[in-house]
């Protein structure tokens, strides 16, 4: 069921027009800091689908360097066109949101990363 879920979300990814992601950095119960990732697609008919990408570990640090790390491999591994990122959405966290060194800096300077790239806070 798995192989099945994962090939319809590639299915999605790869016919929608645009995406989302909405990070969430957290930890779980033995003190493992991890990084939600939920994805929305936008469609050519204009639906919109909203599902976990993925819940990647942040082994050690969780600046905002680890979690660019860790989200490009995930991107290298798993092929997800960053071209159709428009926004990123975060809780406001200081290693996403940091000036010089938080995972936004880190995406505007990298050249995967369209040059405009919407980024909002849920809450603070």
């Amino acid at each position: 069921m798995a192989v099945d879920v994962e090939e319809q979300l590639r299915k999605d990814i790869d016919v929608c027009e645009c995406f989302s992601l909405q990070f969430d950095e957290s930890t779980d119960m033995v003190d493992v800091a991890q990084l939600c990732v939920f994805i929305r697609k936008v469609f050519e008919d204009m639906s919109a689908k909203e599902e976990l990408l993925t819940i990647l570990p942040l082994k050690g640090h969780t600046r905002g360097e680890d979690i660019f790390n860790a989200f490009m491999a995930f991107v290298s591994k798993t092929k997800l066109p960053l071209f159709k990122l428009i926004s990123i959405t975060t809780d406001g966290g200081p290693a996403i949101t940091g000036r010089t060194s938080g995972f936004i800096a880190l995406c505007e300077e990298s050249e995967s990363f369209q040059d405009i790239l919407n980024y909002c806070i849920i809450h603070q």
